[in-house]
């Protein structure tokens, strides 16, 4: 696990943050057929999700960023298939607000 100065150096590469965030949707798959138990255990997974999707979109070249975004957002719908609907509207909505300051900055 990383420390905080190991994420803090992590979001400023974007192969690491790729592997961190391919990590995060790995373990999100995996809790959400075996391991969560209730909508704070989903909660967490989706914020770690976001951890590194919004800062890898911010450093994904203009001409990836459609794909990245849908593909985030696919995942993040996987928690409302599951029947945390809350969680994933939360997640979706903090994504897209993230992705909407990133596009219209200077």
């Amino acid at each position: 696990m990383l420390g905080k100065s190991g994420i803090a150096q992590a979001k400023n590469d974007r192969e690491a943050l790729l592997a961190h965030l391919v990590d995060k949707i790995q373990a999100s798959r995996f809790g959400l057929e075996y391991v969560f138990k209730n909508d704070a255990d989903c909660e967490r997974s989706v914020d770690n999700i976001l951890e590194y999707a919004i800062p890898f979109f911010r450093a994904t070249p203009t001409e990836g960023r459609t794909e990245l975004g849908l593909f985030v957002m696919q995942e993040i719908k996987r928690f409302a298939n599951y029947g945390h609907l809350a969680q994933a509207n939360r997640g979706q909505n903090q994504f897209l607000s993230a992705v909407y300051e990133i596009t219209i900055s200077p």
